[in-house]
């Protein structure tokens, strides 16, 4: 599945502002024109919104944890006097 762009600034702004007046997710999806996915999504992570996120507040995929391992190796293996 593609991912889409990350919500600007602006956009949080508004979804904060439009949250406080009682405005629904669905409401102030279709207001910024975003999905209610990205909205409901930004409620759930607010304070880490588009931040990359390891441990245990984040169940990853196999995939994804083979992948990360994979990078930490490769980090590893750079490192001087490694």
């Amino acid at each position: 599945m593609a991912k889409g762009k990350k919500l600007t600034d602006r956009e949080r702004g508004q979804i904060e502002a439009l949250s406080s007046t009682g405005m629904s997710s669905r409401a102030i999806a279709i207001k910024i024109g975003r999905s209610k996915t990205v909205v409901n999504n930004f409620f759930k992570w607010k304070d880490n919104y588009g931040k990359r996120i390891l441990g245990e507040d984040l169940k990853l995929c196999p995939r994804v944890m083979k992948e990360e391992f994979a990078n930490l190796h490769l980090l590893e293996s750079t490192q001087p006097g490694n």
